[in-house]
């Protein structure tokens, strides 16, 4: 199907180029993709790496506020976790605790971002759809799902680490006074 379409694509390059003579016409046959495109290639180059890192500058923003939270968080269970660790609690049970607390408040965030890619999307095609519009498949593909997976994993592990390691690293005298200065 792809070669006879080609082959038709050329007769009618053929056709255009004797009806004006000296001109050259070239049709070349395409998947869709903008990439394709001869004057888009240079472009997306750059253009590229842009927009898929653009969408990625509002998850590094709230990972930096959710631990800046988690931090805030830990410095008031200071004399908490020195209490757990005084009582014999290992440093890895406690940071596993602390991580799971994280990795609890990341999949909340995934379930919420995973609501908001089902049906932002058909909102917006709904709001500019007109009649004469054709309709466009715009839900998420497994790809979607997958991406929104591996960023809530990796931004949990990553907003939740600084502050759990924060708070098993402790001198347990100074905590327990109140003053809990990390080691």
């Amino acid at each position: 199907a792809r070669a006879a379409a080609g082959a038709q694509l050329r007769q009618i390059a053929r056709a255009l180029d004797r009806e004006s003579p000296g001109r050259v016409t070239t049709l070349r046959l395409t998947q869709g993709a903008l990439i394709d495109e001869p004057a888009v290639r240079p472009l997306a180059v750059w253009l590229l790496p842009v927009l898929v890192g653009l969408p990625a500058l509002p998850i590094v923003l709230v990972c930096a506020n959710v631990a800046m939270l988690l931090f805030s968080r830990a410095a008031s269970r200071r004399r908490e976790m020195a209490m757990r660790l005084a009582l014999g609690a290992g440093a890895t049970r406690l940071l596993r605790m602390l991580l799971a607390e994280s990795m609890l408040l990341a999949l909340v965030a995934g379930a919420v971002a995973l609501g908001v890619a089902l049906v932002v999307p058909r909102l917006v095609m709904a709001t500019i759809a007109t009649p004469d519009t054709p309709l466009y498949d715009v839900t998420p593909h497994a790809r979607t799902f997958a991406y929104l997976a591996a960023v809530t994993l990796v931004g949990g592990l990553l907003a939740g680490w600084g502050p759990a390691r924060e708070s098993v690293r402790q001198r347990l005298t100074d905590a327990m006074k109140g003053d809990g200065a990390p080691r």
